[in-house]
């Protein structure tokens, strides 16, 4: 891991990066959470709209889905075929560039069938995400799960 007092520095210039203020971790900590429960609410717009319009999320399980279009659609079909589905993230870690509007977002992942009871965990994995500043707004320009 690189020295926190490194951690901020821009190798390629030799310059200091703006370190991701408090209201950007929290944003991007209320972006992961919007991006959950639209997700598990059937929001397939919603969904889509924690992207940017032409972001990328890419799934072992589910492949690669770019473009707004693409998102709203797999997000209807998780709707239509994973009911009862919920995210559970942990160990949020966030990291950027405030001032150049970049960030990288890392986190655990649970997935929970709530259809039984008890609700049953149906498998783990993590995130591995890139956000832009849109607009004053962070967006996912590609989140990854594995």
């Amino acid at each position: 891991m690189m020295p926190l007092h490194d951690r901020y520095r821009d190798h390629t210039r030799g310059e200091a990066a703006m370190p991701l203020s408090t209201d950007d971790h929290l944003d991007i900590l209320d972006l992961a959470a919007r991006y959950n429960h639209c997700i598990d609410k059937g929001d397939a717009e919603g969904w889509a709209d924690t992207f940017t319009p032409e972001g990328v999320f890419e799934s072992a399980r589910s492949g690669r889905h770019e473009g707004r279009a693409a998102l709203v659609a797999f997000a209807e079909e998780f709707a239509r075929t994973r009911a009862g589905v919920r995210h559970w993230v942990n160990n949020l870690v966030a990291e950027g560039d405030s001032a150049a509007g970049r960030a990288t977002l890392r986190c655990y992942l649970i997935l929970w069938d709530t259809s039984q009871v008890p609700p049953a965990p149906l498998g783990v994995g993590d995130y591995e995400d890139e956000l832009v500043k849109v607009g004053g707004a962070w967006r996912f320009s590609r989140r990854q799960v594995g």
